[in-house]
């Protein structure tokens, strides 16, 4: 790793490999994927974490995260 860089974190993101960046923080993830606004849960290790706890919640390495988004209609 070169100087200035962090450290990546693996994580699984829905099932697949996803990296970033040492420290990132939920709410930095869902803002990177662009889910700043609508309807969507996140879980990490089977363990749903409420909205007002993402800007807190810092990733690490290894865990799964699954991200649902909820769309209307009948």
């Amino acid at each position: 790793m070169s100087p200035g860089h962090a450290a990546a974190l693996r994580l699984t993101l829905n099932g697949a490999p996803h990296e970033a960046a040492a420290g990132t923080t939920l709410a930095e993830l869902t803002q990177q994927l662009e889910l700043t606004h609508g309807r969507f849960a996140v879980e990490i290790d089977g363990v749903v974490v409420p909205r007002s706890q993402h800007a807190e919640r810092t990733l690490r390495s290894g865990e799964k995260i699954e991200i649902v988004t909820f769309v209307g209609g009948g």
